[in-house]
């Protein structure tokens, strides 16, 4: 459907322009505008259809009601015990998953305000911050870390209830040995 409305959508040709504007030695205005002026429609077009697919993806997420909060709620308080208790644990993961803990607790007690945003955004700082941090990576594939992803897997699962919306609960299971 989204290819249908937008006919640049398959048109890659204008890659190549958008190569030479970013990779030009050329430091005459007049000459940079021509080439910006070649590629603008094109990567204009490719932003709006990203965009038109995140609201098509962010429209379908369940509102959650005050027992699925109860539950996210009672799993967080769980886990947040389980990581303070084990002293076994790397310090910087720990720290790192206590402190993405009471993130969720804090979005769950304004959830008014937050709404699934506010989850998602913790579960996305929390695999992205593998890539960044050796210490946490090493943790989220250690076993000892294996309550940790299933917890961002369920959780998840709870905030995305569509078939056409990709889970980030499979995302973490693949980008996450």
């Amino acid at each position: 459907m989204l290819e249908a409305d937008n006919s640049d959508f398959n048109d890659r040709t204008w890659k190549n322009d958008l190569v030479s504007l970013l990779t030009s030695q050329n430091y005459d205005p007049n000459a940079f505008i021509i080439q910006l002026q070649k590629v603008y429609p094109y990567t204009r077009n490719m932003i709006a259809l990203q965009i038109r697919t995140w609201d098509l993806i962010k429209g379908k997420s369940k509102i959650l009601d005050e027992s699925d909060l109860q539950k996210i709620k009672q799993s967080t308080n769980i886990l947040i015990e389980n990581f303070i208790n084990n002293e076994d644990l790397d310090p910087q993961a720990r720290a790192f998953s206590i402190k993405q803990l009471r993130k969720i607790l804090e979005i769950i007690e304004h959830y008014q305000i937050y709404g699934n945003e506010g989850i998602i955004e913790i579960i996305e700082e929390s695999i992205g911050h593998t890539i960044i941090n050796k210490n946490y990576q090493n943790f989220m594939k250690s076993e000892q870390s294996e309550s940790w992803k299933e917890y961002l897997s369920n959780l998840s699962s709870v905030v995305a209830t569509s078939e056409s919306f990709i889970s980030i609960g499979a995302t973490l299971k693949k980008l996450i040995p």
